[in-house]
């Protein structure tokens, strides 16, 4: 899956170029929004704080425009690149969190505003998988934990290029936040 997930990231990557090319040449857009990103997850628990990195890729379509409004359906995966060791509060053995992959499907309402600046609001519904692994004097165990829930989040962007934005958002589920900064492609 990682390999997977890194094979599209960097065929993604050459979409600026692409967007430009397209430009240039006055073909007509589909209103497509693809994207990639780096994304830090905080999560709080009664007892342990974890935070992990993770890289992803986005895939949306623009079906609706107004004046300056803009409603984008969006599809999110990706996966973690590091592992979190946590000591436990009050106890005495270790915990090490891995973030495995994450889904999310949003609908991202967005304003453009003046000079290439744009915000957005999102809720989403996501799914995130975590594996935990346990020490103590001598025993371990892991656990494989996956929900899905419930959040929202908002941003804003700044558009670089004619089709290329680069964007901050922060999400909030249960006890989970999620910062984000990314790359966005229209073509």
């Amino acid at each position: 899956m990682k390999k997977v997930l890194l094979g599209i990231l960097f065929v993604i990557s050459g979409f600026p170029v692409l967007a430009e090319t397209k430009a240039a040449t006055s073909m007509p857009s589909t209103n497509w929004v693809a994207g990639i990103n780096y994304a830090r997850f905080s999560e709080e628990g009664a007892d342990l704080q974890d935070e992990l990195n993770s890289i992803g890729v986005s895939l949306g379509y623009d079906f609706l425009q107004f004046d300056r409004l803009h409603l984008i359906p969006e599809l999110r995966i990706g996966i973690g690149v590091d592992k979190e060791d946590t000591r436990i509060i009050d106890g005495d053995f270790d915990v090490v969190a891995d973030l495995d992959n994450y889904i999310a499907f949003s609908f991202r309402g967005q304003l453009e505003l003046a000079y290439g600046v744009y915000v957005f609001a999102a809720p989403a519904y996501t799914n995130i998988g975590y594996t935990f692994f346990a020490t103590q004097t001598g025993h371990s165990a892991a656990s494989m934990e996956e929900s899905w829930e419930l959040g929202i989040g908002g941003g804003a962007g700044y558009r670089l290029l004619k089709r290329m934005s680069a964007e901050f958002m922060f999400e909030q589920f249960n006890d989970t936040d999620i910062a984000t900064l990314g790359l966005k492609f229209n073509f």
